[in-house]
């Protein structure tokens, strides 16, 4: 059986502790609402065209609310109807964004934000942000697979290298692979959120066969793993010098700004995004963020999402249907440096490909705190769809809304 073989460890480059700055200044980003922003994916959108004219591609000229399949063509004003037929008024509030071929074409909001319970009531908004939940694991297979190979490291090989070294393990944990992480065939099961927990299952837990059993110890594990492999030295100098303790707080804040450099900033979203309440909703406490609710009992006060620093990776990031759009639409266009998008395409890495009404898509679900997010990529015709949900127990069935949507989507052929 091989062992963790640990590196020479040395004092952070910096000296002292690792102290990431998490001060956050006003936010000011709002996708394609205001010029400047406007700009940004323009750039984006013209790389795109230059691509496509490089490839010598040649497609009918059509208007952004039309993509040709077939004989027929999808109606987006169509699929927008039908969508708002099926869900106004069936939660406290809902936002979504469609895009297609990388264009954000069409964005709304409806319903309440917060409700008089909460006082100030407000109207949600297609700029207010709120957790998407599981959702963040698609996000982080993405960040993950971005620093292994960076660092030659393939999916395939083992993970235990790269957990601290003064965790002692499980045998089964030595047979563990990225890929298994990733795709939830570890054979971990379990919600193990904070470091503390990971740190005492992966000693004393009993392991389960390796099929597919859904479990978050898999992805909160990455929020761990991707510190240890970008900044090995700097971790187990604070294991070897007697700060271990202090190793919760700096491998979350290694892993944020991995996740910002690698994910977020090259898609053109606030560099600021976070896994607690960052932007400008916060200038009077958490007075103007987003509530979730029991869509069966408001009189209920809401909660806003909370601060998921040390308990991040599976869930927790903070995050508009825009913003969660644009990072879907530079992933699958392969325009996110250094992630290799086919890789975790083709191995539903973070993801899941199924086929529903006869149309292949790519998706994820999540679902806390009484609130619900979901997207879904659909392959043919590009088009990228995004839903947040500030409530639960809504009017309709949320572990069904693939299905239905694939179905307002197919019957939007005209």
């Amino acid at each position: 059986m091989q062992t963790t073989r640990l590196r020479l460890a040395s004092k952070p480059k910096n000296g002292g502790n690792i102290c990431l700055n998490t001060d956050r200044g006003e936010n000011t980003f709002v996708l394609l609402n205001q010029n400047t922003e406007m700009k940004k994916l323009n750039h984006f959108f013209l790389i795109i065209l230059t691509l496509a004219g490089m490839l010598g591609c040649q497609k009918d000229p059509l208007g952004p609310d039309d993509i040709k399949s077939n004989v027929k063509l999808l109606n987006i004003d169509t699929l927008e109807q039908k969508i708002l037929a099926a869900y106004t008024g069936k939660s406290v509030g809902m936002q979504y964004m469609i895009a297609q071929n990388g264009i954000l074409v069409k964005q709304n909001a409806i319903g309440m934000a917060r409700l008089d319970v909460n006082y100030p009531a407000m109207e949600y908004t297609t700029t207010h942000r709120n957790g998407v939940h599981s959702v963040s694991k698609t996000l982080t297979a993405i960040g993950l697979v971005s620093v292994l190979e960076e660092y030659n490291i393939s999916i395939d090989d083992w993970i235990y290298p790269y957990l601290p070294s003064d965790w002692y393990v499980h045998d089964e944990v030595f047979n563990i692979t990225f890929r298994e992480l990733l795709t939830h065939m570890s054979g971990l099961r379990g919600t193990e959120d904070t470091y503390a927990e990971m740190k005492d299952y992966m000693c004393d837990s009993t392991f389960g066969t390796k099929t597919y059993s859904y479990a978050n110890i898999n992805f909160t594990l990455c929020r761990i793993i991707i510190p240890f492999i970008v900044a090995h030295e700097d971790m187990e100098y604070y294991i070897l010098s007697g700060h271990a303790d202090e190793l919760p707080l700096v491998t979350a804040n290694i892993y944020i700004e991995e996740m910002r450099n690698r994910v977020f900033i090259p898609a053109q979203i606030d560099p600021d995004i976070d896994m607690k309440i960052w932007d400008q909703d916060m200038a009077g406490g958490d007075a103007h963020a987003v509530c979730c609710y029991d869509y069966t009992n408001q009189a209920v006060a809401g909660s806003p999402h909370p601060d998921c620093t040390l308990i991040g990776g599976a869930g927790g990031w903070y995050m508009n249907s825009a913003e969660l759009g644009s990072v879907l639409s530079y992933f699958f266009a392969g325009l996110l440096p250094g992630v290799d998008a086919d890789l975790l395409i083709d191995n539903q890495l973070g993801m899941y490909d199924i086929t529903l009404s006869g149309h292949r898509l790519f998706t994820h679900n999540g679902g806390s705190n009484s609130s619900l997010a979901v997207w879904m990529h659909v392959e043919k015709e590009d088009v990228d769809i995004v839903f947040m949900f500030n409530s639960d127990k809504n009017d309709f069935d949320f572990g069904q809304i693939e299905e239905d949507v694939m179905q307002m989507y197919d019957e939007s052929f005209l």
